[in-house]
């Protein structure tokens, strides 16, 4: 009311007044909320970490956009020790002590409100659902798919998609070079989407089935692919931390000042593909009596009653994780064996002496099994926090109190190269998997922990290991080499490859070409 008065008293218009008030209003709320996020009352005080931290979430915000958010709070963590407070609510570890409370035990904190950035057509996924209840009742309609007795008796999809990759990788191979990225990717959403959704992706232009070994010097021809609407997902969790509000209008702003029209036709792409495989489920179902007697994927959310729209985004989310996840790990796996030579003689050494007579048997041998784990937990899918909300009655651990609302999260950047649990955590040895540790497996993060771990991790490790058994066995990355030491991501809730490839180079052949 001073205020006023004096505004009064120098006879400013009311709109004026009103304006100064609010703004005045608005200043000493911000600084009121400043001195309380500095000060002891705040109940994470005690944690330490940078100012900035404390009062604003900019600073993490801002590393997220430039994609080395996991290199930033890693040197928060090498100045400030195990526990560090990266934000005005949140509070990061590099402790293996809070992985079973967070995320395990009674299926773990839930997610952090961040994941409802990646809800997809104005549908929660599976993956993005921040409801524990309403992701269970969607999961276990599908986890039956997932299952190594469904993949194992319904393999002819993974085996045919395995054959077309190395069809496709000996090609490239002729050409003196190949995007492993790029030829992993599209192995896994043409074998996933066969399995999961009956109809394979892209066969309805020239069928990939078809691919032939194109004449020296020749790349393959280019097939139908998700890639540039995968990486555009990627991308965006640049934004995750966002207000939802503010994550739609900073992800239209980016399209239209840097409009990228292979995003568009790839986005129409894949929506015109799954509007077919819906109806094509939608007339599968009429002769179906109940979900359990469906394999497809659309098929048995279709019959548990969930609506032809949201099984739309599903699948479109089954897409992304698919291409993404499998692809970036059997590209980092092709250029692993290709960096070190030692390693892939002495796999090859097994592969050829090996017999096999079911699938299960390649997770017995000892090098190839070590060779997969080792690329799992290099290859660095996911690099940066998974973020959790400590629940109502708050959380204590080591002597700090965590109110309810907190996030708290570890990540697979700092568990993965913890020196006490992987020595030269940074270099590839697959031999540290022979005789793993208990707390090995504790840290390894590779598909996520507890109830809400990736549903797919079974598939996926079925994948790897039949198509790096078969690829050894033909000898395909013999001669070959990489390009660059490292494979160079930009950090955030997803990696994404710098250059959008992982390439190897077989110079022999490239010589022979130009002969």
């Amino acid at each position: 009311m001073a205020l006023q008065q004096v505004l009064a008293d120098i006879s400013l218009p009311m709109g004026a007044q009103m304006i100064i008030i609010f703004a005045a209003t608005l200043v000493l709320y911000t600084l009121g909320k400043i001195v309380y996020r500095l000060s002891s009352l705040h109940p994470l005080s005690s944690v330490p970490g940078p100012w900035i931290a404390r009062i604003t979430d900019l600073q993490l915000q801002w590393h997220a956009y430039m994609g080395d958010e996991g290199q930033y709070v890693h040197s928060l963590h090498v100045k400030y020790g195990p526990t560090v407070r990266i934000g005005t609510e949140s509070v990061d570890f590099v402790d293996a002590g809070v992985i079973h409370p967070i995320y395990v035990q009674k299926g773990g904190f839930a997610k952090a409100k961040y994941y409802q950035n990646f809800d997809i057509d104005g549908h929660a996924s599976i993956f993005s659902h921040t409801d524990a209840g309403a992701r269970a009742a969607r999961a276990k309609v599908v986890l039956p798919l997932f299952s190594a007795a469904s993949i194992r008796q319904n393999s002819k999809p993974f085996t045919d998609g395995f054959h077309r990759f190395l069809v496709d990788l000996k090609a490239r191979k002729a050409s003196g070079s190949a995007n492993v990225l790029d030829c992993a990717r599209q192995m896994s959403i043409e074998a996933v989407t066969e399995y999961l959704f009956d109809i394979r992706y892209g066969s309805s232009q020239n069928d990939p089935s078809e691919l032939k070994v194109q004449p020296a010097g020749k790349a393959p021809a280019p097939r139908l692919s998700a890639s540039a609407l995968v990486d555009a997902f990627i991308s965006t969790a640049r934004f995750w931390y966002f207000a939802p509000w503010l994550y739609q209008l900073a992800e239209t702003i980016e399209g239209l000042v840097l409009p990228n029209p292979s995003i568009k036709i790839s986005a129409e792409v894949v929506d015109e593909y799954l509007d077919r495989i819906i109806a094509f489920a939608q007339a599968n179902i009429k002769q179906t009596k109940d979900v359990s007697s469906s394999n497809s994927y659309p098929g048995r959310l279709l019959l548990a009653g969930f609506s032809p729209s949201e099984v739309h985004a599903q699948c479109k989310d089954i897409i992304f994780a698919a291409t993404d996840t499998i692809g970036m790990n059997l590209g980092t796996l092709c250029f692993m064996l290709a960096k070190h030579p030692d390693v892939y003689n002495k796999l090859r050494a097994e592969v050829v002496s090996a017999t096999i007579t079911k699938s299960e048997d390649l997770q017995q041998l000892p090098v190839l099994n070590g060779v997969i784990r080792e690329t799992l937990r290099l290859s660095l899918t996911n690099p940066c926090r998974l973020p959790r909300e400590v629940p109502a009655g708050g959380w204590q651990h080591n002597g700090i109190f965590y109110p309810a609302g907190t996030v708290v999260s570890v990540s697979m950047m700092e568990m993965h190269f913890l020196e006490d649990v992987y020595p030269e955590a940074h270099s590839f040895k697959p031999e540290r998997w022979a005789n793993a540790t208990e707390e090995m497996h504790r840290c390894n993060m590779t598909f996520g922990l507890g109830g809400r771990q990736c549903i797919a991790k079974t598939m996926s490790m079925f994948d790897l290991h039949e198509v790096a058994f078969q690829m050894v066995q033909e000898d395909i990355l013999a001669g070959s080499t990489v390009t660059q030491d490292r494979i160079e991501i930009y950090e955030g809730f997803a990696a994404k490859v710098k250059g959008g490839a992982i390439k190897l180079v077989w110079p022999e052949a490239g010589e022979m070409t130009q002969v």
